[in-house]
């Protein structure tokens, strides 16, 4: 029965000394996972603020090309109505 009992005794504390081995591992694979998210999370912050910077830009261009559009189209109109006057 003694024996039993060392032998049972010796099982659970491997076990236990298994499972404490286990959860820390599992613990530094988790803070590296975690590391990695936060690395992540801040290069999606700086991707992010470069694509909405490069939007700005990018739409600051196409109220560019619009006014510039604009001017030209008038200035055509008014060469088109300066060739019908005197064509007339």
């Amino acid at each position: 029965m003694q024996d039993s009992y060392s032998n049972d005794s010796l099982k659970v504390k491997q076990s236990h000394q298994s499972a404490e081995k286990d959860n820390h591992i599992l613990k530094t694979k988790l803070k590296d996972m975690l590391r990695q998210v936060n690395e992540l999370q801040t290069s999606k912050t700086q991707i992010s603020g470069m694509l909405d910077h490069k939007q700005q830009e990018l739409e600051e261009e196409q109220r560019q090309f619009n006014m510039e559009s604009e001017e030209q189209n008038k200035r055509i109109l008014v060469l088109h109505n300066e060739v019908k006057d005197l064509q007339e």
